[in-house]
């Protein structure tokens, strides 16, 4: 049995959610209209906030890399303008399609195992994790007919912690650019204090 082809085959039956009902609720005169007209202020400050702190993000991107190049730290404390701030990245991406494993493997090589793992999520789907008579027709289960009627499965490449301690000192900034484009790393969190 080539479990790699039951896996990629199981990934490809996820099925969607259906939609669900709703019930209509009226509320006062006035009421609605002001969360709406506060929830529209916050989306713009939140907007605005989103563009300052891009805008921070890119002014400091250079100096961590080049700061990491020589020693890997997570996070970076900014002064200016009587105001102190800390940046800090997590070791953490979004997940990377299975179908860019041959592009990443170009630009690291022989260090692909060292800087990535592929992953496999497999997770019983509800409804027959609730039912006893499912289940043990699951544990009876053995073979690739029937593996994918139980589990919804979900294949990625996740980048390691050697990967983002390690990148700019290992590869080069056209590599590091290049690794950006299928590679990315959860915006790191600014806090003002």
């Amino acid at each position: 049995m080539d479990v790699k082809s039951v896996l990629r085959s199981a990934a490809g039956k996820s099925q969607s959610k259906p939609s669900t009902d709703m019930v209509e609720i009226p509320l006062p005169s006035g009421l609605l209209a002001k969360h709406r007209e506060l929830y529209n202020a916050a989306k713009a400050a939140k907007a605005d906030l989103a563009l300052s702190e891009e805008e921070l993000l890119d002014e400091v991107k250079t100096q961590y890399v080049d700061a990491v190049k020589k020693h890997y730290v997570n996070s970076a404390r900014l002064t200016g303008d009587g105001v102190r701030a800390t940046v800090s990245w997590k070791d953490a991406y979004t997940k990377i399609p299975v179908d860019q494993k041959d592009e990443l493997k170009k630009l690291v090589g022989e260090k692909y195992n060292d800087y990535f793992k592929d992953i496999n999520d497999i997770a019983v789907k509800p409804d027959i994790a609730s039912d006893e008579n499912s289940l043990a027709e699951l544990i009876e289960a053995v073979g690739p007919e029937t593996f994918a009627k139980y589990f919804d499965v979900s294949q990625y490449i996740k980048p390691t912690s050697k990967f983002t301690q390690e990148r700019h000192r290992e590869f080069t900034d056209k590599t590091n650019n290049e690794l950006n484009v299928t590679v990315k790393q959860y915006k790191p969190a600014v806090r003002i204090k």
